[in-house]
């Protein structure tokens, strides 16, 4: 009984025992569930993390192969998780030259837990999955576990970084050349710019640039440590502000405006120019450049750049601009020099003679007049033996007030040589030429040239005078008719000699010009050209035969008897040595020659009998019937009638006239001329009935 007692006793002491172990083991089980619970919490916090982190994380164990692979590592490498776990990190990753460099640091790495790499920041090149080299930052940190060590590393790519770099590296570059081109262009400025050109140079090899990023209301979500070296904010500093807000006050609202419109458009940017605020207050030019982050889906979450300071080279450009101007300024007073008579300050010899081409050239274009002067002062040297050189520069520029004065602000006025000047004068027939330069002779001989403010001695001017075209249109025959005459003048003690073919005078004059008037005008041309009389004669006759033909009126065979007689008064206005040359014509001797329609019509451009009838014959009488005349190029009856009867007429009596350079035709062989170009050159139905004419005369 009592060995019964003892055993169940036994039995309910380890009953008990058991209970009290159940109790324990229940007790570490639910530790145990608890702590796996905070190990799945803390496991799931880090997948979260891993998995939303824009930088890539691997964990490497003892044997330096790679245990964990976020998404962010598979983004940069492009290995998927399962292509990376187990692999050697080093080998898989780093590029062959590296290889054997990563083997030591990390041997090194599994005995201690220190090594080159560790606890540092880092810029190194890594191998994607395609076999492309591209920068990294790495960060790695040792932890001990199971006695063993192992290593996390943080892993960025800066690619865009690095583009971002060489990019305004390369901007550096193209601005530093820029600038030298330049300042070579400066040379009175030559060593100011070199001076500051070498400072520019040595602030931009060494400038830093300010990185950043904003979320879409503009508000700063990144700025790197450079901000507090460009515009004196700590980085914390400037996470509290907007990017507008360090716009300078003036720009502010409309930059705001400006760089939310691209931030609408999801737009890149660059080299931006805007004014900021220093934290001291002073201003600070940036050039912003700048690219959009955006989601998968496309939308946008903010902006990411970079700034750099351009503030010195704002002040280069505005040094640049400073000696650009005082440049311009140098250039305009040489150019005056170049230009001026430094004593009278008028146009000196060589600006003048150039004046004098543009004018002609566009009296040719306009169909214009214009005259010139040329003036001597009597007896300088006589001023410049009795009472010095002072006092004869003194007297011509006494002259050259006078002739500012006596002159329109289109005149252009010129010191031709010592003594001489020559005055162009557009718009200008001879005789009002005339009466200005006589006006300018009695002011002369008023004012004189005083000596020591009391004692005057008269001066006198000899002036010249030739008008375009009717004396030339050619500027050196111009300018030697204006001498000789202004020698004329000199010699016959008159002030002025203007002999601009006063024929044309008495025939503007006129009323009805007398016959003895038109043989005069046709007598000059003929002086400078001796076929031109009797050629003259020979159209008259004709053209008067073919008028009554074609049953002119009274009115029109009146004008075209004084248009046959003188349509070739624009003769006067070629040199001699045109109208006279034995052989063929050069191609800028006939080019002048055309010019003689155009000059005739000017000369006559007045007030007698008939003068559009007398005028258009005379302009057009070298048309074509196709066209392809000149000086209008009319075509067909858009040819006056008065010039067409003239063309067939001039053209046949050429042709029936011996000239230095080949023989007359005959009347058949002239006729048979007309009827070839009949339809061509000439209107097919006047040249059928000046045949006729021909045939019955």
């Amino acid at each position: 009984m009592r060995d019964e007692d003892k055993t169940r006793e036994q039995l309910i002491n380890e009953l008990v025992e058991l209970r009290r172990r159940i109790t324990e083991l229940e007790k570490l089980e639910t530790k145990r569930k608890q702590a796996e619970e905070a190990l799945q919490e803390s496991e799931e916090k880090f997948r979260s993390i891993s998995a939303s982190a824009q930088d890539g994380i691997i964990m490497m164990d003892n044997e330096g192969n790679i245990s964990y692979w976020n998404e962010a590592a598979q983004r940069i490498f492009g290995y998927t998780k399962g292509e990376a776990i187990g692999k050697e990190v080093h080998i898989f990753l780093g590029p062959k030259r590296y290889h054997e460099a990563y083997r030591k640091g990390f041997n090194r790495f599994k005995e201690t837990g220190e090594g080159p790499v560790v606890e540092k920041t880092l810029e190194l090149s890594a191998i994607r999955k395609d076999g492309t080299e591209f920068p990294i930052e790495l960060s790695v940190s040792s932890v001990k576990v199971q006695g063993k060590w192992h290593s996390i590393g943080i892993v960025r790519d800066i690619t865009r970084r690095k583009q971002a770099e060489e990019a305004l590296r390369k901007a550096h570059e193209e601005l530093e050349k820029r600038v030298e081109e330049r300042t070579a262009e400066l040379v009175k400025a030559n060593e100011e710019l070199r001076e500051r050109e070498r400072r520019f140079t040595d602030i931009a090899e060494n400038v830093l640039e300010w990185v950043w990023e904003v979320d879409t209301n503009g508000k700063y979500t990144y700025a790197s440590p450079v901000v507090e070296k460009i515009l004196g904010y700590k980085p914390k500093e400037v996470f509290k502000k907007n990017f507008y807000e360090l716009f300078h006050p003036e720009d502010r609202e409309e930059l705001r405006k400006t760089v939310f419109g691209v931030f609408a458009k999801k737009q890149p940017f660059r080299e931006f120019i805007n004014r900021n605020v220093h934290k001291n207050g002073k201003t600070v030019w940036l050039s912003t450049s700048g690219v959009p982050i955006l989601d998968e889906k496309g939308n946008l979450l903010g902006y990411r750049g970079v700034d750099a300071d351009i503030t010195e080279r704002k002040r280069m450009e505005e040094a640049l601009e400073a000696s650009e101007q005082k440049y311009r300024e140098l250039y305009k007073k040489a150019k005056i020099l170049a230009e001026k008579d430094p004593l009278t300050k008028l146009f000196n010899h060589r600006r003048i003679s150039e004046l004098l081409e543009y004018e002609i050239q566009r009296a040719k274009r306009k169909e214009e007049v214009f005259s010139i002067m040329m003036l001597d002062v009597d007896d300088l040297k006589l001023i410049n033996d009795a009472y010095g050189h002072l006092a004869g520069d003194k007297l011509l520029k006494n002259i050259a007030g006078i002739l500012k004065n006596s002159c329109r602000s289109i005149d252009l006025i010129g010191r031709y040589g010592g003594d001489e000047f020559l005055i162009i004068l557009p718009y200008t027939h001879g005789e009002k030429a005339k009466n200005i330069a006589q006006r300018i002779c009695e002011k002369m001989q008023k004012q004189g040239l005083k000596i020591n403010g009391t004692k005057n001695i008269p001066t006198r001017l000899s002036i010249g005078v030739t008008t375009y075209p009717f004396d030339s249109m050619v500027s050196r025959e111009l300018i030697g008719l204006a001498d000789k005459r202004m020698y004329e003048s000199k010699q016959s003690g008159k002030s002025v000699v203007s002999v601009s073919v006063p024929e044309i005078k008495k025939y503007l004059l006129a009323k009805k010009p007398t016959l003895n008037i038109l043989e005069s005008l046709v007598t000059a041309v003929d002086g400078k050209d001796h076929y031109t009389k009797a050629h003259s004669e020979l159209v008259n006759k004709f053209s008067f035969s073919l008028a009554k033909e074609v049953n002119l009126s009274n009115e029109e065979i009146e004008a075209l008897r004084i248009a046959a007689l003188l349509h070739d008064i624009g003769k006067i206005g070629i040199p001699e040595t045109i109208l006279r040359k034995p052989g063929p014509l050069e191609k800028e001797e006939f080019e002048l020659i055309k010019q003689h329609p155009i000059l005739g019509a000017m000369m006559l451009d007045g007030p007698p009998l008939h003068r559009d009838h007398v005028i258009d014959a005379i302009k057009y009488h070298h048309e074509r019937y196709d066209g392809k005349g000149y000086p209008g190029e009319l075509k067909g009856k858009d040819i006056p009638l008065l010039a067409r009867i003239i063309g067939i007429v001039d053209a046949y009596c050429a042709m029936i006239t011996d000239r230095p350079y080949r023989k007359a035709l005959t009347q058949e062989e002239a006729i048979a001329e007309l009827k070839k170009c009949a339809g061509t050159q000439f209107d097919p139905e006047l040249v059928d009935k000046f045949i006729k004419c021909l045939k019955e005369a």
